[in-house]
């Protein structure tokens, strides 16, 4: 069984990932689809400090939630309860026809502006993980 330090890296490094790809979707001018990716590496990086923290199984798919019970261990993340509710927008508004008023449809609703604010939230999200999480190279010698 893993550490919960262990865990975190993993969840981390989806994160980091996750982020990476995001950007990559934003440069290329897929708004909604970077806007969603924005949500989803948000709530990556929020769980991995759960984990971190010792949480074993995290079952919240809202960043506000995720930021809230991460605020419970560390009150630097209630700062991002604001940034929970924009980016939980893009659940499935991005995604489903059916979650906007018809005829809209998720790619032609978004836009460049709302999705470079997402992305640059994300970022914001898994950089402040990044920092309260023990990276590799802290770890001591054997």
């Amino acid at each position: 069984m893993k550490t919960p330090l262990e865990t975190s890296r993993l969840w981390l490094a989806q994160a980091e990932h996750s982020l990476t790809a995001t950007q990559a979707l934003l440069e290329l001018g897929f708004w909604a689809d970077a806007c969603f990716h924005a949500e989803q590496t948000a709530q990556l990086g929020l769980k991995a400090y759960l984990f971190f923290k010792g949480r074993r199984y995290v079952n919240i798919h809202s960043v506000r939630t995720l930021a809230l019970e991460c605020g419970k261990e560390d009150a630097d993340f209630l700062s991002f309860e604001e940034y929970g509710s924009f980016l939980d927008r893009y659940y499935l508004t991005t995604r489903y026809p059916d979650a906007l008023p018809a005829p809209s449809i998720p790619f032609q609703s978004f836009f460049e502006q709302e999705a470079r604010q997402a992305v640059d939230q994300a970022s914001e999200i898994v950089k402040s993980v990044r920092d309260k999480i023990p990276s590799e190279s802290a770890d001591p010698e054997p």
